[in-house]
């Protein structure tokens, strides 16, 4: 069954309810069409828990458009927001805290159009993807809450 946009917005916000830090692995996360740019900024003022304090996204530089990263620290000046590039992720993954995480089919810029999962990430999974992240950038680990 397909939720619409708003359903997943608020499914999202309900999985990052207690984040004091998140850390967004999205090629897209960056690269937002200029005409829904109000839109994805509401969206992420929804999804953002008041709790969260420092946010890192990790974005693919061939998908990057600096005027949404410009926004986004303007729209959120209290979410500390960080980028960093890398392009050996394809998938999406939201880490809570730096200690658990889920996985969305589709970007945040397109979640309730098309069909898609919102899932936890296994332990194991989450470790390893972890691990990668520490070795491919290396700042992650300030986001882990203990």
């Amino acid at each position: 069954m397909n939720i619409s946009r708003d359903e997943a917005v608020l499914s999202l916000s309900r999985r990052v309810i207690d984040a004091r830090t998140l850390i967004i692995c999205d090629p897209y996360i960056l690269n937002c069409k200029e005409t829904e740019t109000e839109n994805y900024l509401t969206n992420l003022g929804t999804i953002f828990p008041p709790s969260l304090k420092s946010t890192l996204l990790i974005f693919d530089p061939n998908k990057f458009k600096a005027a949404m990263l410009s926004k986004l620290l303007e729209y959120f000046p209290d979410k500390n927001i960080k980028a960093q590039k890398c392009d050996d992720i394809h998938d999406r993954v939201w880490i809570i805290n730096g200690n658990s995480a889920f996985t969305t089919g589709t970007s945040l810029n397109s979640i309730g159009y098309k069909l898609s999962f919102i899932q936890d990430l296994p332990v194991k999974d989450f470790n390893s993807f972890w691990d990668f992240l520490v070795d491919r950038v290396p700042e992650v680990v300030s986001y882990k809450v203990t």
